[in-house]
């Protein structure tokens, strides 16, 4: 009867130590990350209070400290490869929400229309970037030699004037009720559409399988 205590108190040990360990590591990594966000969370309030004198916007903090510390070394090795996925997943969840939310909004015969002042402005401004991306995107040697594919979707993408970051840009500012305000908005939200156009057109005539064969 004794021995048979032993066996059973023994498969009991071994059944629940692996679920404790992956319990403690799996607490472990939730607290880390916990920590984590509430010292980022501190860090950017600071550096806005900090900023605040000089009539900097708050985003201005947020990237910064995001660009210091997401470039710390050993912090970036904390970061594992299944957390870097489903940070991943979250923004490409943001962003086809805030793509769906950009087609209900805008009309795609626009295009096909008299150019409205926010069209002028989106359309100068994606020209001027456009322009001026392809002629010094072959001197950054991204890939090796000329791509041209490669010059152009990496232009068209930097053509786009992330009006999510603009239109928090401008309420920080306090100015979206403005005429400049809706003016830049309605720009912004212009250039993002015509770009993301343009790119879902590039991709059909060139996928990214055959962009990454070539």
């Amino acid at each position: 009867m004794g021995s048979k205590k032993k066996i059973h108190s023994f498969q009991k040990i071994s059944i629940v130590g692996p679920c404790t360990l992956k319990l403690k590591e799996l607490f472990g990594k939730v607290a880390k990350y916990a920590l984590g966000f509430f010292l980022m969370y501190a860090l950017c309030n600071i550096s806005h209070f900090l900023l605040k004198p000089y009539s900097q916007p708050r985003i201005t903090s947020d990237t910064v400290i995001g660009l210091l510390i997401g470039n710390i070394g050993f912090i970036r090795n904390q970061v594992t490869d299944s957390a870097s996925k489903t940070l991943n997943f979250i923004v490409d969840f943001g962003m086809i929400c805030y793509m769906f939310v950009l087609g209900i909004e805008m009309d795609p015969y626009i295009l096909f229309k008299e150019p409205t002042k926010d069209a002028k402005v989106a359309y100068c401004g994606m020209l001027s970037t456009f322009i001026l991306a392809c002629a010094i995107t072959p001197f950054m040697h991204f890939t090796e030699g000329f791509k041209v594919d490669f010059t152009l979707s990496l232009s068209t993408v930097l053509s786009s004037t992330a009006s999510p970051v603009l239109t928090r840009l401008i309420t920080s500012l306090k100015i979206g009720k403005s005429d400049i305000g809706q003016l830049v908005i309605a720009a912004g939200m212009h250039a993002d559409f015509v770009t993301t156009l343009l790119l879902s057109i590039g991709y059909v005539f060139c996928p990214v399988e055959s962009a990454i064969k070539l």
